[in-house]
């Protein structure tokens, strides 16, 4: 069985966008990516709009924050808006990631009391997914291991779903609440 991705080729960006955009309106990173300026996006007003819109994000920073902020901010005011939307986070957290104070008991308390949040040990989907390492996936290291694998005994890891905001924010209020 041939899987497609092996057998397509890769083109160079001006290649992809087949000269449909001026090199000028594109910013390359490497030969097979780049940004469109926002110069050619206003020229594409009037034209019939497309009914998808992929972001990808590459890292803001030198140390690699930033992503899942904007691709949550993105997502959610596109929903605002009125727009059919959902988010797919690609990442080892998949999503943000946060410190419960109180450390590892009160981490399990927060992750036990998670009710639209479906508590899982492996992270991506389209519902609200949780996660507490120390006391799921990783729970069977000695407490050097999980130092040095950046697992801290309050971690928690979600993955933010397409359930309403009103609903993942009440939840997670509540979470904190028990966990106190």
């Amino acid at each position: 069985m041939s899987v497609l991705y092996r057998r397509a080729e890769r083109l160079r960006i001006q290649e992809q966008t087949q000269r449909r955009i001026a090199e000028d309106h594109l910013e390359p990173y490497g030969h097979f990516k780049a940004k469109v300026s926002l110069p050619y996006l206003d020229s594409l007003k009037g034209k019939k709009n497309g009914k998808l819109i992929l972001v990808t994000a590459m890292t803001p920073t030198p140390a690699g924050e930033g992503k899942t902020t904007t691709s949550v901010g993105l997502t959610q005011a596109m929903g605002r808006i009125g727009k059919r939307v959902f988010l797919c986070i690609r990442q080892p957290s998949m999503g943000p990631t946060f410190g419960i104070k109180g450390g590892f008991d009160a981490g399990v308390k927060f992750y036990d009391a998670l009710n639209l949040f479906v508590r899982l040990v492996n992270i991506g989907d389209v519902k609200s997914l949780a996660a507490h390492p120390a006391s799921t996936t990783h729970r069977q290291l000695s407490k050097e291991e999980l130092e040095t694998a950046g697992v801290t005994p309050d971690m928690i890891r979600l993955c933010i779903g397409i359930e309403d905001i009103e609903d993942i924010i009440a939840d997670l209020e509540q979470a904190l609440a028990s966990s106190a």
